[in-house]
């Protein structure tokens, strides 16, 4: 057969799947179908350079290394990848999709109540609705706490220790006293002596009452009386005497 130019080869058509391309292998002569060059190929590590591959269909491929741009994945399997930003990610359940959280916190999250919040949390008391207001209305009765203490001591160093709210004090005998916690600006606390002597009164140690401080004054207050001291700010308490 003579040489033809291939620019003088006549235009050939587009192979089907089922034409046969003839090959020799060994000196033999076989046969292979456009369908069994074209389906299920196994690709090992390919490098392509510089081309592009438009719009293609992979089915289940294993990618070992390798850099996609901008790839569209269709319900894939990530498994746990090393490292990943998701900055602009959507849809991410918070109930199933956060892990390390605490106890009835993805559920508030997921619904931000009231309810949901003090579920959240681990030191609440008490129930009812949030409150975020400097002035809020509350139903119901306001109460304080109360509680009953003995007078101890002969100076602030060995003062019964009271708290915010109502304390009963019993054993003043003119010597002992109580010492009051630290100040909070609009904290109150009410004492009652109940018996008929001086039970004496210590501010904290960087407080004072009335002006007067552990090291210039206690406040001395007399048998069988009672008195509500108020905090102005983080260090000065102010009686109001009933």
């Amino acid at each position: 057969m003579a040489n033809v130019k291939i620019t003088e080869l006549p235009i050939a058509s587009a192979a089907a799947t089922t034409d046969v391309l003839p090959i020799v292998q060994s000196g033999a002569t076989k046969q292979l179908t456009n369908q069994k060059l074209f389906t299920g190929p196994t690709i090992s590590a390919p490098t392509i350079s510089g081309g592009t591959i438009s719009a293609p269909t992979i089915t289940n491929p294993t990618v070992s290394t390798g850099t996609f741009t901008s790839p569209s994945l269709v319900t894939p399997a990530l498994g746990t990848p090393a490292s990943g930003t998701l900055t602009n990610c959507t849809g991410l359940p918070v109930a199933t999709g956060v892990s390390g959280l605490g106890s009835g916190v993805s559920t508030f999250l997921a619904t931000p109540s009231s309810a949901n919040l003090r579920n959240a949390l681990t030191d609440e008391t008490g129930t009812g609705a949030a409150v975020f207001a400097d002035a809020p209305t509350f139903s119901g009765m306001f109460r304080i706490p109360t509680a009953t203490v003995a007078a101890a001591g002969s100076s602030e160093t060995d003062a019964a220790a009271v708290t915010y709210g109502f304390t009963t004090v019993t054993n003043a005998n003119g010597t002992r006293g109580i010492i009051f916690p630290a100040a909070v600006a609009g904290a109150i606390v009410i004492i009652r002596n109940t018996v008929g002597n001086v039970l004496k009164i210590y501010p904290g140690t960087a407080d004072s009452i009335n002006g007067g401080t552990v090291t210039t004054g206690n406040y001395n207050m007399g048998g069988n009386d009672g008195a509500m001291f108020v905090a102005f700010d983080d260090t000065a308490w102010w009686s109001i005497v009933t």
